[in-house]
């Protein structure tokens, strides 16, 4: 397989007219962390937003927080979750808080309509406004809760940059992402927690090392690993665009979305680390788009689950009135023109 200069792109074709393309930075390491290939600007640090998520739920299973609270694999999933809101998730999170004796005045994530579409629908009906428990980070935050209790910290400003919990998790991560997070540069994310500055590379090594167990803290890693393939669910909600990835190859790849349509992912089976972001970070794009036809240029999906993921990675584009006009095509190049 070629990879050498080549620009990865995605294609919006409608009527057989080229309506729209975005540029993709992406970069895939093998489980030593070397580098297979890159295409665009990989090289580049980036904010990953939700990505961080698995990284600091680690935290929670190394301190023993988890252990002392009796969490269990499901807590553990949702610690690393972009949640969607659902009440069979809600009702987990309150169970949570009342295992470390806090209360939702105490999660400082603020509030914003949940992801899931039928949540905001259901909401919209009672003419209700979401709560915390409804914010996509609610499992993040009550990890920072639980990491606080199990080491005497202050609960206060938690999220603050330089709080000690804040200080502990970039620690733990920077055994994974190869880099001293807590020397570089950082950014506050939507829930005001602070997120890294980090080349793509680092976060491909950061997904490869999660899921293969190298690097520091692998039975911890490992268990945060299990409990997002064993509970899918959690980390995102049933009917999430990236849902299908999990059934559709077996549990054989982990994922993980960010704002700005970041990823990072990994092959379990080969250890390959991925991680991309679409550079104009818009929000509309399916990264199904995006991921499984990266996973099918490295030769990591057979052609059976290929063929039953291949409407996720090329979706129709339609009309307001159910016509299909167009579809969403990955397309790579082997020219610098999009450079």
């Amino acid at each position: 397989m070629q990879f050498a200069h080549e620009t990865f792109l995605i294609r919006h074709m409608r009527a057989g007219i080229v309506d729209g393309e975005q540029i993709v930075d992406a970069v895939a390491v093998d489980r030593k962390g070397n580098k297979i290939v890159g295409w665009g600007r990989h090289e580049s640090a980036i904010l990953t937003h939700s990505c961080i998520k698995p990284f600091q739920a680690i935290g929670l299973v190394e301190s023993g927080a988890a252990a002392e609270f009796d969490l269990d694999e499901e807590d553990i999933a949702l610690a690393a979750a972009s949640q969607g809101g659902e009440e069979f998730q809600r009702e987990r999170l309150r169970k949570w808080m009342t295992k470390i004796d806090v209360t939702e005045a105490d999660l400082l994530c603020g509030t914003h309509p949940p992801l899931s579409r039928r949540v905001r629908e259901a909401l919209r009906q009672r003419d209700s406004k979401p709560d915390v428990l409804h914010h996509a980070s609610a499992g993040r935050h009550l990890s920072m809760l639980t990491i606080c209790r199990k080491m005497g910290y202050r609960l206060q400003q938690y999220p603050e940059r330089e709080h000690p919990v804040q200080q502990y998790l970039w620690q733990v991560a920077s055994n994974f992402l190869n880099h001293d997070a807590t020397g570089g540069g950082y950014a506050p994310g939507r829930c005001a927690c602070p997120i890294p500055l980090l080349p793509l590379e680092n976060w491909a090594i950061g997904a490869s090392r999660l899921c293969c167990g190298e690097g520091g803290a692998r039975s911890s890693a490992s268990r945060v690993r299990d409990a997002m393939s064993r509970f899918p669910e959690m980390v995102t909600y049933p009917r999430h665009y990236m849902f299908r990835i999990h059934s559709g190859t077996g549990g054989k790849i982990l994922y993980k979305t960010g704002l700005c349509s970041t990823c990072i992912a990994c092959h379990i089976p080969s250890g390959v680390g991925i991680a991309f972001k679409v550079r104009d970070g818009q929000e509309y794009l399916f990264l199904t788009s995006v991921l499984i036809p990266l996973l099918r240029r490295l030769d990591l999906l057979t052609s059976v689950e290929w063929e039953a993921l291949q409407d996720l990675a090329e979706p129709e584009i339609i009309t307001s009135t159910g016509s299909v006009v167009g579809k969403t095509e990955a397309v790579f190049k082997s020219d610098h023109s999009a450079e």
